[in-house]
C-alpha cells in the first residue's frame, strides 16, 4: 500500500514534468487577438520573445509551464498594437 501511495504521489507532483517551459504566460485577460475573425482569448505563452500558443486559461496552464505567470484580472491586452503617431502642433 506505501508503495501505491508513494508512486501515486510522485506521479501526481511530476505532472509539470510534462509541461513545456516557455518564458511567460499570461492568464485571466481579455485578449483581442486582431486575427480574420477578430477572437478573443483569455490567456497565451510566450517563449523566447514569440506567441507559442494563445487559447484559454485552463488550456495554457495546463500546456505550459513558466518561472513568470502573470494574472491578469480581466485586463484587456492588445498584443502588437502599436500606436505610432504624433500631433506635430503639439510639439512646438
Amino acid at each position: 500500500m506505501k508503495k501505491i501511495l508513494f508512486l501515486l504521489i510522485i506521479l501526481l507532483s511530476g505532472c509539470e514534468l510534462f509541461k513545456e517551459k516557455v518564458d511567460l504566460v499570461i492568464i485571466n485577460a481579455n485578449i483581442y487577438t486582431v486575427d480574420e475573425a477578430f477572437s478573443k482569448a483569455e490567456a497565451f505563452a510566450i517563449h523566447k520573445g514569440k506567441f507559442i500558443a494563445v487559447g484559454t486559461s485552463d488550456e495554457i496552464r495546463n500546456t505550459y509551464t513558466s518561472d513568470q505567470i502573470i494574472d491578469a484580472d480581466g485586463r484587456t491586452i492588445t498584443p502588437g498594437l502599436i500606436d505610432a503617431h504624433c500631433h506635430f502642433f503639439g510639439w512646438a
